[in-house]
């Protein structure tokens, strides 16, 4: 922008300031040298150099013209007030008396930071009946181990003998399938043999019989022909009837083994064909029946009679198995392969688990009634642990207890949160009860702001908010609502809300007071400068531009004339008088008014002058 300008050239350095004051006659010929050079109206532009001490001593600030969004904002007022949750009041946790004090009134705390220590007496007998409980469940410890490593020992065993009786009822079933085999064979050997005897004797007596019968029809001819006498007849009459009964004695003895004369008659008949005795015999009902025919029967049966036996125990073995949870596939392992499982593999707890296995044991309530002490034992030292918490212990105070075995005589109070000590009501050697209030700490890192509506409509949750106050006038600190009172104030006609706010810095403090901007929209953006560079003389408005110069020595800033426009708690609208880019005094544009407004000084006559 370029201007026809009546430049008031201020040319003496004020003392400490370096400010350049006016002059008032160089400026005249300045703005006749100007008009001289053009025929038209200009602008009367004021122009201010200074000197980079002279910007320090006021602490010019600038900003930039730029397009910015003008919020539509309510304003009022509020206070800043401390979050209740973020309050906390110390208490002993138990009576004592207390026996040092490492922190007071005012001193800053971290969360668990120690405030004092405590002497007291049943936190140390608690301490002792921890660690006598803390022995006692020792011992149980071991005695459970111990008790379990046995036990389970016990029942590998008993596990291991039941298999081997299996194994054992199955070799013993194998060696009676065996002898009955060998005794069977035997037995018709023998069978076979009397068989033969019996087949030779009924021949013989058959043969005596048909030769008697001869002799007899021979003799009864010969007796009727008076040929021979009756004694012969007799004779023959003897000899034909105990032929007959040997015959039937024998044929007795053939209808024990299921042989009838038709049979024996076919043996006479095909006895050129040599038919084996065996082919004549009903074997339906198997050949077993024949045994009490021989010796060796006797023992057949008794044979099978043991298999009997071993096939039943074979079968109570396997059923033991199965009831104590051996698994089909490992019995059948155990008769396939003849080996046994040892259960080695199988961690103590495990064995112990099984309810089945608990039968093994010779006496099994043992186990179960030190499981029951011992159980009892850790929930009794459990409760006494939540005991000495609750009381203030820190697990890494139980542990080292728990470790050494030592007590601790002096208790530590911790701060429960972080923050300031606004109150002490402790002193050395004083005796406190769980009711005394020995420390208030106030933290104050997030603060409410507090403030009221009268106009209860645009009040919404969520609406930010901008808030200032007097010790810091050129902070914004935003937040949001974040609460909206339901009841109104009847006297004011106002509707109470809350602003949450960051207060990491610690710069709010509880009671201050504070302004309160509410942005209820925001608009397109347009041409804005902060707020605070606009100044007022009471004939129109302006503000201070920093103008570009070559010099790093001295910075010119010009007075410009603006028109405004809308405006909120941040920016104003330039609708003329400055350009995007422009940048213009934000802090210290009251001095630079000042100095243009104040009365020109005597010029020092030295001023400018080497000497």
């Amino acid at each position: 922008m370029k201007f026809r300008v009546v430049m008031v050239l201020i040319t003496i350095v004020l003392v400490g300031t370096g400010l350049v004051h006016r002059n008032n006659s160089l400026a005249q010929d300045l703005q006749q040298n100007d008009q001289n050079q053009s025929n038209h109206d200009h602008d009367h532009v004021e122009v201010l150099t200074l000197t980079e001490k002279a910007r320090h001593n006021i602490g010019i600030q600038t900003d930039k013209v730029a397009h910015r969004s003008i919020d539509r904002v309510v304003t009022t007022t509020g206070s800043i007030r401390a979050i209740p949750k973020r309050t906390a009041t110390v208490t002993p946790r138990w009576n004592g008396i207390i026996k040092q004090v490492h922190l007071g009134l005012g001193d800053n705390v971290q969360k668990g930071q120690l405030l004092l220590e405590l002497e007291c007496l049943n936190l140390q007998i608690g301490q002792i009946e921890f660690i006598t409980a803390l022995d006692r469940l020792q011992v149980l410890v071991q005695q459970r181990q111990a008790l379990k490593a046995v036990s389970a020992q016990q029942i590998r065993l008993t596990l291991r003998q039941t298999q081997i009786n299996y194994l054992q009822s199955l070799i013993t079933l194998q060696q009676k399938e065996d002898a009955i085999q060998q005794t069977e064979q035997l037995v018709r050997v023998r069978i076979d043999i009397e068989l033969e005897k019996l087949t030779s004797a009924w021949l013989k007596a058959y043969v005596s019989l048909s030769l008697a019968e001869t002799e007899l029809q021979r003799t009864q001819a010969l007796v009727q022909e008076q040929i021979s006498a009756s004694q012969d007849l007799n004779q023959h009459q003897a000899v034909h009837s105990q032929a007959k009964n040997e015959l039937a004695i024998i044929q007795h003895k053939f209808a024990l083994f299921g042989i009838g004369e038709k049979q024996l008659e076919q043996i006479v008949t095909d006895q050129s064909q040599s038919i084996p005795i065996w082919q004549l015999l009903d074997l339906s009902s198997g050949w077993q029946q024949l045994v009490g025919l021989v010796e060796e029967g006797v023992q057949l049966i008794q044979v099978k009679s043991d298999r009997e036996m071993a096939v039943a125990e074979v079968s109570a073995n396997k059923q033991h198995l199965l009831n104590l949870g051996i698994s089909p596939k490992l019995i059948e392992s155990i008769q396939r392969n003849r080996t046994i499982e040892t259960f080695e593999q199988i961690a103590d707890n495990q064995l112990l688990d099984n309810s089945s296995y608990l039968a093994l044991l010779a006496d099994p309530h043992q186990l179960i009634e030190i499981e029951a002490t011992y159980h009892q034992a850790i929930l009794a030292n459990r409760e006494m642990k939540q005991k000495l918490t609750a009381w203030g212990l820190t697990d890494q105070q139980l542990e080292q207890i728990s470790q050494t075995g030592e007590i601790i005589t002096h208790f530590q109070v911790l701060a429960p949160i972080s923050g300031q000590i606004t109150q002490q009501s402790v002193a050395l050697g004083a005796t406190v009860d769980k009711n005394t209030v020995l420390y208030s700490i106030l933290n104050v890192n997030a603060v409410w702001v507090e403030g009221e509506a009268y106009q209860q409509r645009w009040l919404q949750l969520g609406k930010s908010v901008r808030v200032r106050v007097s010790a810091y006038p050129d902070q914004v600190f935003g937040g949001q609502i974040d609460q909206i009172s339901v009841l109104q104030d009847s006297a004011k006609q106002t509707t109470h809300f809350r602003v949450a706010l960051d207060n990491t810095n610690q710069q709010l403090r509880p009671g201050m007071f504070a302004n309160l901007a509410v942005v209820l929209d925001r608009a397109e953006a347009v041409l804005a400068v902060p707020l605070k560079s606009v100044l007022e003389d009471g004939i129109g408005q302006f503000v201070f531009i920093q103008e570009l110069v070559e010099s790093q020595q001295t910075q010119c800033y010009t007075k410009h004339e603006v028109a405004v426009g809308q405006r909120d708690d941040q920016y104003v609208e330039i609708r003329s008088g400055l350009s995007f880019d422009d940048t213009v005094v934000t802090q210290g544009n009251y001095q630079l008014l000042q100095a243009l407004t104040q009365p020109t000084p005597p010029v020092d006559p030295h001023a400018g002058h080497s000497h």
